[in-house]
């Protein structure tokens, strides 16, 4: 509080106590009864009655202003909290995909040189099969050349 009975918190000036009257007693009320609408505390059409209220209303909004900034203060840590909670679960998250992919790679790559090998595997047994067919057709060719000879050679000799 400073030297004028106010007191500064959060950038707002309230009055948190009246300042103590110095001089001529210290009542407001050394008249007696003559002056007495202006000094009851009671009376809100009063200046000192109103400036009452501002000082009570003034100290409630700074009392729930203060409530809402520990509220705030909480939400903010649970916010951060949570988000360094999400970000370690999406590193989680992020990191067994990896691991994953990797895996599906790895695996990939494996059943890829399987099936290269396979496919070579085949190949020869084509060209194989396809060499084999070769020189069957020419062998083939071959005994069908004999059979026509030897049918020549028996067709001749039975009509003689």
């Amino acid at each position: 509080m400073n030297n004028t009975g106010y007191s500064q918190q959060n950038g707002s000036a309230f009055r948190t106590q009246r300042p103590e009257s110095k001089g001529f007693g210290n009542d407001i009320n050394y008249t007696s009864q003559g002056l007495n609408s202006f000094s009851t505390n009671s009376n809100p059409a009063s200046l000192k009655g109103k400036i009452q209220s501002l000082e009570e209303m003034a100290f409630s909004v700074n009392n729930e202003l203060q409530l809402h900034k520990k509220e705030l203060a909480i939400l903010n840590s649970e916010k951060d909290s949570l988000s360094s909670v999400l970000n370690m679960k999406a590193q989680d998250v992020k990191k067994t995909l990896m691991n994953e992919l990797i895996r599906l790679e790895d695996e990939m790559n494996r059943h890829f040189n399987n099936q290269k090998s396979e496919n070579n595997r085949i190949q020869s047994q084509l060209s194989l099969i396809k060499t084999d067919k070769a020189a069957l057709d020419e062998l083939i060719g071959e005994l069908e050349g004999r059979i026509k000879d030897l049918e020549y050679h028996i067709g001749n000799k039975e009509s003689n």
